[in-house]
C-alpha cells in the first residue's frame, strides 16, 4: 500500500515507570482533516529483560509460534534448550516452558524443584504422564491413551489478570489425550475444554500458584493453529500474543503473591470500553466475594476527583470508566476496613471515530438507505431532495384543534356566586315591590 508507511523508532528511557507519549504528524499541504494527526499512548518502562527458555526434545510448529509470541515484546527473549542442558545455561533462564516432557527432562526438573523456578508446561500426544506425575506435585493425571480434539472455552471468571479481550471465536481444536485429572494446588482456569460439543469444565489452560511458585499447564498441542486463526480473524496476531504475553508476565514474576491486584489499560481511546479490574483475596488467599472495594480517581489535568464503588463480576471486581472525559488520570483502589490499597494511572485520548476518516463510506450509507426504504442524497442534490419532501403526501402539514367543553356545574365557586346573586336580586325586587 503506497498510501501508508510503517515507521519503527526507538526511544531512550532515562527512568523506569509509566510514561505518556504523544505522537504528532505535521499536516500535509491542503490537508482537510488534521484532528486525527495526534495520538496519545502510555507505556511502562521496566529495568530488566526476561529470558524465557523453551525446553523440548521434539521439533514442532508450536515451538516457532511460542518464539514469535515471546519475542513480539522486545523486553523478552526466547532460548531453545535441550533437556540435557547444563545447569549454567539453566541458571540464565527466568521462566521455563516445558514442551511435552518425557524421561529426558529429569535433569531440568531437578533444577526447577531445587530452586523453585516458575514453569509453563505444554502437554501433548508425546508427553510421558507417568514421568510427569512423578516429578511434580501440582496435579496428577491418568492417561487413557486415547487422542481427542479439544476446543477452548473462555472462563469469564478468571481473575488473576484480565483476559476479557481474548476471543476464541473460530479457534480450531488442540490435540490431547483423555484422562482423569486431579489438581492438588490452588488453581484458576483461563480456558476450559469442550469435547464433541460438551463443555466438561475441565481445565485446558490453567494457572497454579502458591507463595513459592507459579505454574501454568496447557493440556494440548498444535497451539500454532490458534495463532494462525488469530491472524485470520483480525489480520494480526495481537489477540493470541497479548493473552500469552500476560501469562508470561505473570509466571515470570518472582514477587510474593499479593492479596489485592489491579489490572487496567495504560492508554485508552475515548470511543472504546474502559475499565479497572481488581482481585482481592482474604488471609488464606481465597477470593473474597464479600469485600467492598472502591476506586478514587483523580484527573491530573483539572484536579477533579471521583469516588466509585467496584462491582463484583464472577471472580473479580470491576469499575467502568468509559464515561470519563479525555485526560491523564491517577487512581487508588482500596478495600473497606482493610489497610490495603493499590495505585496506578492511565490516559484517555480525545478520540472521535468520525474524524479518523477523510470521506463518508458511501457503500455502507447506501445499504442503510436501502434497508430502511430511504434514499441516498449527495450534497449537490440537496435542493431536489427538499422539493421531494415538500411534494410528498406523507409530510403534508396537518392542523389540529382541540375543543374542551366543561359543564358550568363543574365550577362550584362560580356557580355559588351566580346563585347568591340571583337570590339577592329576588329579595331586593321583592322588598321594593317590583315583584
Amino acid at each position: 500500500n503506497t498510501d501508508s508507511k510503517k515507521i519503527n523508532t526507538q526511544i531512550e528511557a532515562t527512568s523506569v515507570g509509566f510514561k505518556s507519549l504523544e505522537f504528532r504528524l505535521e499536516p500535509l499541504k491542503g490537508e482537510r482533516n488534521t484532528q486525527n494527526n495526534t495520538q496519545l499512548e502510555s507505556i511502562e518502562v521496566i529495568d530488566e529483560k526476561t529470558n524465557i527458555g523453551i525446553v523440548t526434545s521434539v521439533m514442532h510448529p508450536d515451538i516457532g509460534a511460542l518464539i514469535k509470541t515471546i519475542e513480539s515484546n522486545e523486553q523478552r527473549s526466547a532460548t531453545i534448550l535441550e533437556p540435557t542442558a547444563p545447569e549454567t545455561e539453566l541458571a540464565e533462564i527466568d521462566l521455563f516452558i516445558l514442551y511435552q516432557p518425557t524421561q529426558e527432562f529429569a535433569p531440568v526438573y531437578r533444577y526447577i524443584n531445587e530452586f523453585d523456578r516458575n514453569t509453563f508446561t505444554i502437554t501433548g500426544l508425546k508427553t510421558d504422564w507417568r514421568f510427569l506425575n512423578r516429578v511434580q506435585n501440582s496435579l496428577e493425571r491418568t492417561n487413557y491413551l486415547q487422542t481427542e480434539e479439544i476446543f477452548p472455552v473462555l472462563n469469564a471468571g478468571f481473575g488473576l489478570f484480565d483476559v476479557a479481550k481474548f476471543s476464541v471465536v473460530d479457534f480450531p481444536p488442540l490435540e490431547g489425550s483423555l484422562g482423569e485429572l486431579i489438581v492438588t494446588r490452588s488453581s484458576e482456569n483461563i480456558l476450559e475444554q469442550r469435547i464433541k460439543g460438551v463443555e466438561t469444565n475441565e481445565p485446558l489452560l490453567a494457572v497454579m500458584y502458591d507463595d513459592a511458585r507459579r505454574e501454568a499447564f496447557l493440556f494440548g498441542e498444535n497451539l500454532w493453529r490458534w495463532r494462525v486463526q488469530s491472524f485470520r480473524n483480525d489480520k494480526n496476531f495481537d489477540n493470541f500474543d497479548e493473552l500469552f504475553s500476560k501469562l508470561f508476565l505473570y509466571l515470570a514474576s518472582s514477587e510474593k503473591r499479593e492479596r489485592l491486584t489491579v489490572d487496567y489499560e495504560l492508554s485508552n481511546l475515548g470511543a472504546s470500553s474502559q475499565r479497572i479490574i481488581a482481585t482481592y483475596f482474604d488471609n488464606t488467599y481465597a477470593f473474597d466475594s464479600k469485600a467492598e472495594l472502591n476506586v478514587a480517581i483523580r484527573n491530573s489535568d483539572t484536579g477533579t476527583s471521583l469516588n466509585l464503588p467496584m462491582e463484583l463480576k464472577n471472580n473479580f471486581y470491576e469499575t467502568d470508566i468509559s464515561d470519563l472525559p479525555s485526560g491523564t488520570y491517577s487512581f487508588t483502589v482500596s478495600v473497606s476496613n482493610e489497610n490495603i490499597s493499590k495505585s496506578g494511572g492511565f490516559t484517555i485520548s480525545d478520540f472521535s471515530l468520525e474524524q479518523q476518516f477523510l470521506r463518508s463510506d458511501v457503500e455502507k450509507l447506501k445499504r442503510l438507505a436501502d434497508g430502511t426504504s430511504g434514499k441516498l442524497v449527495y450534497p449537490d442534490n440537496v435542493q431536489i431532495f427538499i422539493e421531494d419532501l415538500m411534494n410528498n403526501s406523507q409530510y403534508i402539514p396537518i392542523q389540529k384543534s382541540v375543543q374542551n367543553v366543561v359543564s358550568l356545574i363543574d365550577f362550584k365557586t362560580i356557580l355559588a356566586i351566580i346563585i347568591s346573586a340571583l337570590t339577592a336580586e329576588w329579595f331586593i325586587r321583592k322588598y321594593n315591590g317590583l315583584i
